[in-house]
C-alpha cells in the first residue's frame, strides 16, 4: 500500500503542478498527500498531514458554487486529517439526513477517533459514549455498504475501545479478507497496539467487564441512593424493610416505579440508547431480576 501511494503520489504531482487552481485536482492531491502521510516516519508523516491540511484548508475558503459532494468530501478530509473528528462526526450526521448514506462513514470514523482520543486522555465516559456512536453508525453503512475493507478497520477501533476485543479481531479479520493484507498489516496492528496501550493503562469501559450481578447492584444502589435519597434520608446500603419501618410506602413505590421502568428498558427490543454503562448494553436477565425483584417488595398486596 505504500508503494502504491508513492506511485500516486509521483503520477498527481505533475499534474497538479499543471492545474494549480482546479479544485478536483487539488482535493485529490491533497488527500492523497494526508494518507501517504500515514505509512511515513513520525516527522515526514506530520509534514505531509501539515502541507495536506493546508491546500484543503484553501479549498474550504472556495466551496461556494462547489458540486455538494465534492463540498462534503473536502471537509471530510480536512477534519480527519487535522484530527477535528467530533466535527467529522456531525459533518457525517448532517450528510446521512440530507439522504446520503456515505455520510454514516464519516460519523463511523468521526467518532471512533474521538472516542480513543478522549480514551488516551482517561476521559472513560466520553469515550464509551463516541464509541457507541461509532458502532451505531457502522451498523447503518454496512446496511447498504458492508465490502470496504477500510470501515472494518475503524470499526474494530470503536469495538476495542469498548472493551470488546473479541469482536474487534472478528471486524479486523473482515478487514483482513476483503483487501486480501495479511494480519500483520500495519493498519490492523495499528489497531491492536493502540488497544494493547489502553488496556495497560487501564484506559477500559467497566461496561462489558461488569457482570449482570454487579450491573443489578449499582442499579439499586443508584435508585436508593441518588433517587429516593434526594427526598428521604435513604442511603444506598438501606434495606427494603428499613426503608419502609422509617419513611413508610411512599419511597417503596417509586423504587418499584424505578425498578419496573429499567426492567423494561432492558428487557426491550429497540434501537434507541441511553448513554450510561448501567442502560447500555441491554442485559435480559438484569431485567428479568429487577422485575421479578419489584414485586416482592414490602408493599400492599406483597406475598412472600
Amino acid at each position: 500500500m505504500n508503494a502504491d501511494y508513492k506511485k500516486a503520489i509521483e503520477i498527481l504531482t505533475p499534474i497538479y503542478k499543471k492545474y494549480p487552481k482546479d479544485f478536483r485536482v487539488i482535493n485529490f492531491y491533497t488527500s492523497t498527500l494526508a494518507d501517504y502521510g500515514e505509512f511515513l516516519p513520525e516527522r515526514k508523516r506530520k509534514a505531509f498531514k501539515k502541507r495536506g491540511c493546508e491546500l484543503l484548508s484553501g479549498l474550504l475558503k472556495r466551496l461556494r458554487g462547489i458540486d455538494r459532494a465534492w463540498s462534503f468530501s473536502t471537509r471530510n478530509e480536512y477534519y480527519y486529517h487535522s484530527a477535528q473528528y467530533d466535527k467529522q462526526y456531525y459533518l457525517g450526521l448532517e450528510r446521512a439526513r440530507s439522504g446520503d448514506k456515505t455520510g454514516y462513514y464519516s460519523q463511523g470514523v468521526g467518532s471512533a477517533w474521538h472516542a480513543y482520543s478522549h480514551a488516551k486522555k482517561g476521559r472513560i465516559y466520553f469515550a464509551n459514549i463516541w464509541a457507541r456512536r461509532s458502532v451505531r453508525a457502522w451498523a447503518n453503512y454496512f446496511k447498504f455498504k458492508a465490502d470496504y475493507y477500510n470501515a472494518y478497520v475503524h470499526y474494530a477501533l470503536a469495538l476495542g475501545i469498548l472493551g470488546r476485543t473479541a469482536d474487534m479481531e472478528t471486524a479486523l479479520n473482515k478487514s483482513a479478507k476483503l483487501s486480501g493484507k495479511p494480519d500483520s498489516y500495519h493498519e490492523f496492528k495499528d489497531v491492536r497496539t493502540k488497544i494493547s496501550e489502553l488496556r495497560l493503562k487501564g484506559r477500559f469501559s467497566r461496561k462489558h467487564a461488569m457482570s449482570d450481578d454487579e450491573v443489578y447492584d449499582k442499579l439499586l444502589n443508584l435508585f436508593k441512593g441518588q433517587y429516593l435519597g434526594r427526598q428521604w434520608q435513604i442511603h444506598a446500603q438501606n434495606t427494603p424493610v428499613e426503608i419502609k419501618k422509617r419513611h413508610g410506602d411512599a419511597p417503596l413505590k417509586q423504587l418499584r416505579s424505578l425498578m419496573i421502568l429499567t426492567a423494561n428498558h432492558h428487557l426491550a427490543d429497540s434501537t434507541r440508547t441511553v448513554e450510561h454503562e448501567l442502560w447500555n448494553p441491554r442485559r435480559p436477565l438484569v431485567g428479568k431480576r429487577l422485575m421479578n425483584e419489584a414485586w416482592k417488595l414490602p408493599l400492599p398486596g406483597y406475598k412472600d
